[in-house]
């Protein structure tokens, strides 16, 4: 009686760990996925200027109210009150720009504007745009965003624009609106019946008269 009862003990403890043993392991949830590492600046400044420069000759400065530089992607990005000042060759302003933020590529040496931009020339024309590039080594601004230039007897609008660096000769891609006084016309009804296979060019130059 007692080896059965000794048998039934066993058998019920062994029941048991195997019981134990069966047990559906409890995990943590598996974590969402890891937000990336924010990047940190090796270096950053307020309230100062950098300026470029070709053959010795300065050919545009950069002030702005923070600046943050990544090293190892030899970039310098600024915020806060930016605005670029751009210099012909003989060293005389040629035009301003204003915007929300900026871009400094110290590899390929371009500036660029980002944000409610707004850029001025002495000839009277001035560009709004949310991006535009300047190239100092080859005098030039551009971008593929949609562009309004104003000067001082015209509107006009389009995508695209290529100029130099006085925006005296300028190129506007594919212009979408123009007009003599500054009012919004829709360019694009005037061509609803019979458009042109290839887009526009609206360019302007100060060595030629406007009609």
């Amino acid at each position: 009686m007692r080896k059965i009862i000794y048998t039934f003990l066993l058998i019920g403890f062994a029941a048991f760990l195997a019981a134990g043993c069966s047990e559906k392991k409890t995990t943590a949830p598996a974590p969402g996925k890891a937000k990336p590492a924010q990047e940190v600046p090796d270096q950053e400044a307020w309230n100062s200027t950098v300026i470029t420069s070709k053959m010795g000759h300065v050919t545009a400065k950069v002030k702005y109210g923070h600046m943050s530089r990544y090293s190892d992607k030899q970039l310098m990005k600024f915020d806060e009150s930016v605005k670029v000042f751009i210099y012909d060759k003989n060293g005389k302003l040629s035009s301003t720009v204003d915007s929300d933020r900026g871009l400094l590529n110290e590899k390929t040496e371009l500036v660029e504007a980002l944000g409610h931009v707004v850029a001025h020339s002495d000839s009277g024309v001035t560009l709004y745009t949310d991006h535009l590039t300047y190239d100092h080594k080859k005098n030039k601004l551009y971008t593929d965003a949609f562009v309004k230039i104003t000067t001082k007897t015209d509107t006009l609008y389009g995508t695209g624009f290529e100029s130099d660096e006085n925006l005296n000769h300028w190129v506007i891609l594919k212009p979408r609106g123009i007009s003599s006084r500054p009012v919004d016309i829709d360019f694009e009804s005037h061509f609803r019946g019979n458009k042109p296979k290839q887009d526009s060019i609206a360019s302007q130059s100060s060595d030629t008269k406007q009609k």
